[in-house]
């Protein structure tokens, strides 16, 4: 029976749910796992030279030898302005260094240029043949430094092919390693796999962060449907790992009945008495809160937003209907009156709702701001209008600043310093185009110019020519020809520029980029957000959009084989797969599968999850920050870039 409270009769359903986890950083006292790995800043490398060579941490350092070719080199590569032709130069001076000495120099100054945010000039190093050994700590060392190089340029499967070749033979470097992989594996949507080499790892780990290693693993473990664990564990004969997997079988199938999770439990410890799980995760299930019996859904369903307050829904009870759970979800519908979101919630709150989700729109949002009553977990479904932290509610939602963030990011990742940007005069587009601005440079690029055009005309290329320089290059172009006569002339377009950032719908960006092209603008590499395509595969329409790269959710993306995979498992359910609603259909799928991570008692901050929607991550202050994955428009095709093309969730 389905149960809608609302303006009109409402409708009954239930609830349960999958969720996952991850990690980043290293806090101890944090509950919720995060993976200790090496920072951006924090050297991996630990160099062995011989204590003359050592300096100690004194007033006045001692000087440099002035002719120390590697040290000349690095400070070269590192210093900004410096010509890439003379620090070659100077690094090809190494080989009059002993060939010993040479691996130990490479890594301090790759490990530089990483920390520098100098990924090319690092990997480019690294990659130099001849200089490192097989079977030696510098060649460990080089692999754990272009695994992190490759995971910070969203290359997950170049590092877990890096990754895999270090050997165990030096513990602190192979214990670093083995937590770089099982980041790599949970960004190429492997999260069994990521989940058993943190386990693995987590015994290798004599410091503080052991604990929080073994929780990362283990929430990935049961976040993952029963039947795959199980069918993993049939083919898994190391007693340990076999161990985590019935454990993660009781703990995804029993714990909606305490009293057979208790039995399970006890049964599973006699079989186990040694198992590293009865310290560190049996207690928190013999101690932990149920799930919640009733979750109220606030939405729109009968307003101006009713599409997509129904897609959402319909995400929502799909990921409901094949949980398989035994709990009600209760429908509350606000209409077009989103000022009364906050008493449909006080509502919500009286008749015993144990977790609300909801409400959806800005309006109902900036409503809610001012209740006074967090005692319910609830999971917003907008941004955050304060920025602050309230107890018990959490914000998550698609939006298009996530996108704007992403791009500056990729774009920056690619090597791009110096962008022109080109978006809607309106305030959706100038949301976007200033968040963009604002990451851009505060990466460390520069913003050259940017313009606005009128979403009410369309461009006959007087913008685009200005905004590219060719209008410059055509002024000067007539003051010669008025001084010596006709000439010759081919437009170029401007050099100080070598990206541009457009916000433009699928409409307005099938008009512009083929108007870029034709101005000079046809090798310049465009960024946008995924505003730029419809969701719906039309060839002939996109072919004016090809080159393109953008943010996107991964359930737009059949070419991922688990994408591909999920809409075949949910056929029944007549999922949305295409159009702009499809993206807000996976917003449904992934609101659900958040809820028993929510819901539990202990900290969230650090949770990762690969969802339908992204990246997920609960940040301080509240928010599920989403990280989209990057596609490419090419003969009309919206397809992933290749870098996290991979098997997906397991």
């Amino acid at each position: 029976m389905v149960n809608r409270i609302s303006k009109y009769p409402s409708t009954l359903f239930l609830l349960m749910l999958l969720a996952t986890l991850l990690f980043s950083g290293c806090a101890s006292q944090k509950k919720i796992a995060k993976i200790p790995r090496p920072s951006a800043t924090t050297p991996v490398i630990t160099t062995h030279a011989p204590p003359s060579a050592q300096h100690s941490d004194t007033a006045t350092p001692p000087q440099k030898q002035p002719d120390d070719p590697i040290e000349e080199a690095g400070s070269a590569l590192i210093e900004e302005g410096t010509t890439p032709t003379k620090s070659w130069a100077l690094l090809s001076r190494t080989t009059t260094l002993p060939i010993i000495d040479r691996p130990r120099h490479f890594l301090k100054i790759s490990q530089h240029l990483f920390n520098k945010g100098q990924y090319e000039q690092a990997l480019a190093l690294l990659t130099q043949p001849g200089i490192f050994t097989n079977k030696t700590i510098e060649h460990s060392q080089r692999l754990l430094l272009l695994g992190q190089i490759y995971l910070k340029t969203e290359n997950p499967k170049r590092a877990l092919k890096v990754l895999g070749q270090i050997k165990a033979d030096w513990r602190e470097v192979y214990h670093q390693g083995q937590l770089l992989k099982a980041e790599a594996q949970l960004l190429t949507h492997q999260p069994i796999s990521a989940a058993l080499t943190l386990l693995r790892t987590a015994n290798l780990d004599l410091t503080t962060h052991r604990q929080e290693t073994i929780r990362a693993g283990w929430d990935l473990l049961t976040a993952t449907h029963p039947e795959k664990l199980h069918k993993v564990r049939l083919n898994t004969s190391q007693d340990e790992l076999a161990g985590w997997l019935e454990l993660a079988v009781i703990a995804t199938t029993s714990r909606e009945s305490p009293a057979y999770l208790k039995a399970d439990l006890e049964i599973w410890q006699l079989n186990y008495p040694q198992h590293p799980a009865n310290n560190a995760i049996v207690p928190l299930y013999i101690q932990q809160k149920a799930r919640p019996d009733t979750i109220a859904l606030l939405l729109p369903m009968s307003s101006k937003y009713s599409e997509v307050a129904n897609a959402i829904h319909d995400g929502f009870m799909t990921a409901h209907k094949i949980s398989q759970s035994t709990g009600k979800v209760v429908v509350y519908d606000f209409g077009d009156e989103p000022q009364l979101a906050s008493a449909y919630y006080k509502m919500a709150v009286e008749e015993g709702a144990d977790f609300i989700v909801g409400p959806l729109g800005r309006e109902a949002v900036n409503a809610m701001a001012n209740n006074p009553d967090t005692s319910v977990p609830t999971l917003i479904l907008g941004s955050n209008p304060t920025g602050t932290k309230e107890a018990n509610i959490w914000h998550y939602g698609l939006p298009p600043e996530d996108e704007a963030l992403f791009a500056a990011q990729i774009s920056f990742q690619a090597g791009h310093r110096n962008a022109l940007a080109l978006y809607p005069d309106n305030r959706w587009g100038e949301r976007i185009f200033n968040t963009f601005e604002r990451h851009f440079t505060t990466l460390g690029g520069t913003l050259v110019e940017s313009a606005r055009y009128p979403t009410d005309k369309k461009d006959d290329g007087t913008l685009i020519r200005r905004l590219l320089g060719i209008s410059k290059g055509e002024s000067r172009k007539q003051r010669v020809q008025s001084a010596i006569g006709p000439l010759k002339y081919v437009p170029k377009r401007r050099a100080d520029a070598d990206m541009l950032f457009l916000v433009a719908t699928p409409s307005d960006g099938r008009l512009l980029k083929p108007l870029i092209n034709y101005h000079q603008g046809h090798d310049l590499p465009v960024y946008s957000t995924s505003h730029i395509y419809s969701g719906t595969p039309d060839t002939k329409k996109d072919q004016d959009l090809d080159g393109i790269i953008f943010g996107d959710l991964p359930w737009t993306a059949p070419s991922l084989a688990w994408i591909h995979s999920s809409w075949k498992q949910l056929a029944d359910e007549k999922p949305i797969t295409k159009g702009p609603l499809s993206r807000f259909y996976a917003l449904g799928l992934d609101s659900y599968r958040l809820m028993a991570q929510l819901f539990q008692p202990e900290s969230k901050s650090g949770f990762k999850w690969p969802g339908y929607t992204g990246l997920l991550t609960i940040t301080p202050q509240g928010s599920i920050s989403r990280k989209p994955i990057p596609m490419k428009i090419s003969q009309g095709i919206s397809t992933p870039i290749s870098t996290l093309s991979s098997t997906g969730p397991q």
